[in-house]
């Protein structure tokens, strides 16, 4: 990946050894805890429950409504959402398709959101419709009179006009690679991407020291803690 910046490749084979890196997806991961405790609670949000079950189902389906859109791996997504279930959800399914989400603080308007598009070449961007009485659907708008490459603003709430609403993607197209029998995604499909754990104390103390970026080209740093590294061959 183009501007991407790897771990050093001592520290990467002492992760490896110890097993802290096991070679899975965040996505892999994920299905691997629902698998182990379907029926446990993953999120509460007021009255929403959803189990691991629920959330691996609505994520897989999340994920292959958002490829219906044309999403492949590689691509990148800007995501500005509250901490929701949608939040959750549209980021497990980004994840399981291989698409790199870039992170936008609810916070942010349209000065850091427009280098985040203009840095990252995002094609979709997710939103709330209205928080703390800022409208983000008028914000996008600009964002998509500005950025043609903009392909589509989907919004967790009412959308407006020419946006889609998160909760309610159109089905992906029986032709789509992703889509399979009950909108399943395959395994083999989802995007390769190593999670790390930080074990060592001191490790992290230098790396917070240094200020080392892991990716560049998203204009952010991941938070310490979980990393995204490419894995080989990618």
């Amino acid at each position: 990946m183009e501007s991407f910046v790897g771990w050093p490749d001592d520290i990467a084979a002492h992760y490896r050894a110890s097993g802290l890196w096991e070679g899975l997806t965040i996505g892999e991961m994920f299905e691997r805890t629902a698998r182990r405790s379907p029926d446990k609670l993953a999120l509460v949000q007021g009255e929403q429950r959803l189990t691991y079950s629920e959330l691996l189902a609505r994520s897989r389906d999340r994920a292959a409504r958002l490829a219906g859109l044309g999403l492949r791996p590689g691509d990148l997504v800007l995501m500005q959402l509250p901490n929701t279930i949608e939040f959750v959800v549209s980021y497990l399914a980004v994840n399981m398709i291989g698409v790199i989400p870039v992170m936008a603080l609810r916070a942010h308007r349209q000065a850091e959101v427009r280098h985040f598009l203009r840095a990252s070449g995002a094609t979709v961007y997710l939103i709330p419709d209205v928080v703390g009485g800022f409208d983000f659907r008028v914000m996008a708008r600009e964002m998509q009179a500005e950025f043609p490459e903009l392909k589509h603003v989907l919004v967790a709430g009412e959308p407006a006009p020419g946006q889609l609403a998160l909760a309610s993607l159109p089905d992906a197209p029986a032709s789509c690679e992703w889509a399979s029998a009950g909108r399943r995604i395959d395994d083999a499909s989802i995007g390769r991407y190593h999670v790390a754990f930080e074990a060592d104390p001191a490790h992290t103390r230098r790396l917070r020291a240094q200020r080392t970026p892991v990716r560049r080209r998203s204009g952010l740093h991941q938070p310490y803690g979980v990393h995204g590294h490419p894995a080989a061959g990618s």
